[in-house]
């Protein structure tokens, strides 16, 4: 057999993943990205996370590993992967050389376990069922074609956490198995480990990322004032507020794109919120109002305004979570 590969995840923080994360390439607020409710929405987290994207592109890096590989099944799994003690005996029951010939060349998922709950049965005969859903990104077997359609279905848009996206959305309109019992669960929903993802209270957890998530995890159309598309926050030392004009032509060609610049936080538009489809005008019949910002205001980003996309420029030791420094921004790009 060959070698374990290791596949390196993807951080929070990491370019990619803010490249992404400020792009319309992931689904923004409104409306919310699981139950697609607005005013009406009660999901405990209805905007995606860093750590959701970050978790996302670690996939998508795996798939594209599967995708271009040699082999035509993998056994795909997560790091806090924890087996049962039936694993070896439900998996040499189940997963035979027919069945992964006869699956072969179409796609093809196996879910080989979910996450613990009280309707985890492990007394169970070994038995594979068709079309049974269940959330198995911490372990699953699939084949090159199933890879592939992962892969171009995500390409453009990531609307779902990765794992309602590969094991419902996407499994579902093609061969899925699932095992009974289970064979496996994964350690950081169980809460035996630290979730880098959403943390859950657990030893271990660090306590700044931990409140940073859970800032992060939902807006609130209550406490929002302002939505504009984009913000480019460039915070002028306090020396230099009020005279800080020189800076504009460097960050608005930087930018590449058309935006006003105001001094504070306070001079941006407030307004009920942008809904779906609902681009409004400046006052001129078919025009469009102008829904990106550079902001030089020195104090950091106010809770009351909720951007699609914001970029930063000035000292990195100053860069709130989840800004994409301007030099890492493409001109003409999403939000162009």
């Amino acid at each position: 057999l060959p070698a374990p590969r290791f596949v390196d995840a993807f951080a929070p923080e990491d370019a990619e993943v803010l490249q992404w994360f400020n792009s319309s390439r992931v689904a923004k607020f409104p409306p919310c990205f699981r139950c697609d409710r607005v005013e009406e929405c009660q999901c405990p987290n209805n905007v995606m996370l860093l750590e959701q994207v970050a978790n996302w592109l670690s996939f998508r890096k795996a798939w594209q590993i599967i995708a271009s590989g040699q082999q035509e099944w993998y056994l795909l799994v997560e790091d806090d992967v924890k087996f049962t003690h039936r694993a070896a005996e439900c998996w040499n029951a189940l997963i035979t050389q027919d069945l992964l010939d006869e699956c072969a060349d179409a796609p093809c998922i196996i879910r080989c376990g979910w996450q613990l709950s009280a309707i985890y049965f492990d007394d169970l005969p070994p038995e594979l069922v068709e079309g049974a859903v269940r959330m198995a990104n911490h372990c699953s077997v699939l084949n090159r074609a199933m890879a592939r359609v992962l892969l171009e279905g995500s390409r453009r848009r990531l609307a779902a956490t990765s794992d309602v996206y590969a094991h419902d959305i996407v499994a579902t309109q093609h061969r899925n198995l699932t095992m009974f019992p289970p064979i496996s669960y994964d350690l950081s929903f169980a809460m035996r480990v630290p979730s880098t993802i959403r943390p859950k209270g657990v030893k271990g957890d660090d306590p700044a990322h931990a409140a940073a998530v859970l800032k992060a995890l939902r807006v609130d159309i209550r406490h929002v004032r302002a939505w504009p598309s984009l913000v480019l926050w460039a915070p002028a030392p306090p020396r230099r507020r009020g005279g800080s004009s020189g800076r504009v032509p460097a960050l608005l060609g930087a930018l590449g794109m058309a935006a006003k610049v105001v001094e504070l936080w306070s001079q941006l538009p407030e307004e009920e919120i942008l809904r779906r489809g609902d681009d409004r005008g400046d006052g001129d019949e078919g025009a469009t109002a102008i829904r990106s910002f550079v902001v030089l205001d020195p104090e950091a980003p106010p809770s009351w305004v909720y951007s699609k996309c914001w970029l930063y420029d000035g000292e990195e030791a100053g860069r709130p979570r989840g800004f994409l420094p301007l030099r890492l921004w493409r001109p003409g790009g999403d939000w162009a």
